[in-house]
Formats: C-alpha cells, sequence, structure tokens
C-alpha cells in the first residue's frame, strides 16, 4: 500500500496495481472453476483422455472446482472488507488527534512509515520472525470528522485473515476511544 491513500466515502482507495490484483483474482477464479466445470460434465473434453476417470473421481474433481468457484466469490466479499474504514468520530482538532496516534506507537510497538502528512498516518506491525501471524499495514486517517482505521495485511494475503484485521482494528478504536475520554 502507499501513500495515494485517501477518504473515499468510507473506503480506502488503493494503489493501481493493488486495486488490479483485488479486482481481478476473484473474477479469474470464478470463470476458471465455471470453465472447468462446464468442460468437465457438458462436453466429451474429459472422457477423450487416455485415462478415463471413474465416476467417484469425477465428483472429487467437480467438487475440487466448485470450491475454486466457492473461494473466487469469498474473495469479492473481502475486497469490501479489506477496503473498508472504520470510523470513530471526534471534534477534537487536528494536532490533539495527532497526539492521540502518537501515544498508540509505544503500547501497540507500532513502526512508523514515512509520512509526510498529519492527517495520513501509516504504521507497520511486525509480529515477528518465526511466527507464522501475519505482518500489519495499520493506516488511521484524520479529518475534521474523526478518525478513520484500516488494517490490512503487508504480504497482501488479503482473503486469509482469520479475523485478524477486524481484531486489531476493535483494538486500535478502543484505544483511540480510551484517549479521547482523557482529552474531553
Amino acid at each position: 500500500m502507499d501513500a495515494s491513500k485517501s477518504i473515499d466515502g468510507l473506503k480506502l482507495k488503493l494503489s493501481k496495481s493493488d486495486d488490479i490484483l483485488l479486482s481481478l483474482t476473484p473474477v479469474l477464479f470464478t470463470l476458471a472453476s465455471l470453465f472447468l466445470l462446464y468442460k468437465t460434465n457438458l462436453t466429451q473434453w474429459y472422457n477423450s483422455t487416455p485415462y478415463s476417470p471413474s465416476r467417484s473421481s469425477r465428483v472429487e474433481i467437480n467438487l475440487l472446482f466448485i470450491a475454486i468457484g466457492l473461494l473466487g466469490i469469498y474473495m469479492f466479499y473481502k475486497k469490501d472488507q479489506i477496503l473498508r474504514l472504520t470510523p470513530v468520530y471526534s471534534n477534537l482538532d487536528i494536532k490533539k488527534k495527532s497526539a492521540i496516534i502518537n501515544t498508540l506507537i509505544s503500547p501497540f510497538k507500532l513502526t512508523p512509515c514515512k509520512t509526510d502528512h498529519i492527517n495520513f498516518r501509516e504504521f507497520y506491525l511486525i509480529r515477528g520472525f518465526f511466527s507464522l501471524s501475519m505482518d500489519l499495514d495499520i493506516v488511521i486517517l484524520t479529518d475534521e470528522k474523526g478518525f478513520y482505521i484500516n488494517v490490512t495485511d503487508m504480504n497482501k494475503r488479503w482473503i486469509f485473515s482469520w479475523g485478524t484485521y477486524e481484531h486489531w482494528t476493535t483494538k486500535i478504536k478502543s484505544a483511540i476511544e480510551t484517549e479521547l475520554v482523557k482529552y474531553q
């Protein structure tokens, strides 16, 4: 992800390559699944191979192609979750909001990225060298209405989050709300 992100409604705007990747992958998975199901079941293409499969292996292959299609449909669903910004509304000025964001760096062990904007902050959360867990990219946008939080995977394994994005978004949101109480 790069610094060209902005608030577009309550969705995150990604770079062109990330947007193409997120849009094209689910379409390709779904179309490939439908094509292979069609070729396997409605044409003689599958029976023309020298190794004619048995009836049970044909069912297993159909289940595999259906699973690929369901994965493509699931990717359409995950795209909206990946781009969603979680709002925390506040009427504080931008400098106080920036101070609140600075208080989050130490408890969450965030590594700040180089950003020149006071209303756009990006952090990395490296969760361990040997761990199988994800390294996270945390974006916090601010404007006169409040904070907007987005958490995604740095390595672009977007569909395999297992609730990690939601967990860290909730943690950061509650920490911001706790800090907001101190300022009011």
